[in-house]
C-alpha cells in the first residue's frame, strides 16, 4: 500500500539457455524504490574528550577574596563549561579540585579551598550534571603557580592570584 493507495507491481525475470537468471525489471520501475531500505542517518561524531590538562578557572573570577559563595560572573563563567558536559555522551569522574595561596592558616585554607570546590560542584549538579559523576578536594595552598615575596599585603595578594583557583577534570566525553 503506498500511502492510501494500493499499487500492483510486476517483478520480471529473465533466464539464460542454462536456466540462470540474468536480468531483472520492475514494473513499473517505481516499484523497486518500494522495497528499498530507507537511507539511514550518518551516526554524529565521536565526542571529544576533555583535555589531557585540568581546566583551570580562576578563583578571583569565581568567588570574592577569601570566599567561597560563586559570584554572578563566576557563575556566567561555568555556564559554558556546563553546557558541555550536559551535551556529553558519557560524563564520568568529574574531579574537582580548589586551591587557595598561602595567606592563612592551612586549616582555614583547606576548608576554604574545599568550599570552594564545592560550591563549583553544586552549581555544576544544579545546572543538570550528575552528582554521583563529581568529586571534590580541597588542596589548600598545594601546588602554586606562583610565588611571590612582595611587600604589603596588596601587593602580595594580587602577586598571588594565580594560585588561587579551582581546577576541573575527568573522562567525560564531550561533543565539540
Amino acid at each position: 500500500m503506498n500511502g492510501n493507495k494500493y499499487v500492483t507491481c510486476e517483478f520480471k525475470v529473465l533466464f539464460d539457455k542454462n536456466k540462470i537468471a540474468r536480468s531483472f525489471y520492475w514494473k513499473p520501475e517505481s516499484c523497486a524504490n518500494l522495497i528499498r531500505p530507507k537511507p539511514v542517518a550518518s551516526p554524529p561524531p565521536p565526542p571529544a574528550p576533555l583535555p589531557d590538562k585540568p581546566i583551570r578557572l580562576s578563583a578571583g573570577t569565581l568567588f570574592g577574596f577569601d570566599k567561597y559563595q560563586l559570584t554572578t560572573a563566576g557563575k556566567h563563567a561555568l555556564d559554558g563549561l556546563v553546557d558541555k558536559i550536559r551535551s556529553a555522551s558519557q560524563i564520568e569522574n568529574i574531579r574537582v579540585v580548589g586551591y587557595t595561596d598561602r595567606i592563612g592558616t592551612d586549616g582555614y585554607n583547606m576548608q576554604l579551598s574545599k568550599e570552594r570546590a564545592d560550591a563549583v560542584r553544586d552549581y555544576l549538579v544544579a545546572n543538570g550534571v550528575p552528582a554521583g559523576a563529581i568529586a571534590t578536594e580541597g588542596r589548600g595552598e598545594a601546588d602554586p603557580i606562583v610565588a611571590c615575596e612582595q611587600p604589603g599585603s596588596g601587593n602580595l595578594i594580587a602577586c598571588l592570584a594565580p594560585n588561587r583557583r579551582v581546577e576541573i577534570s575527568g573522562e567525560a566525553k564531550i561533543d565539540q
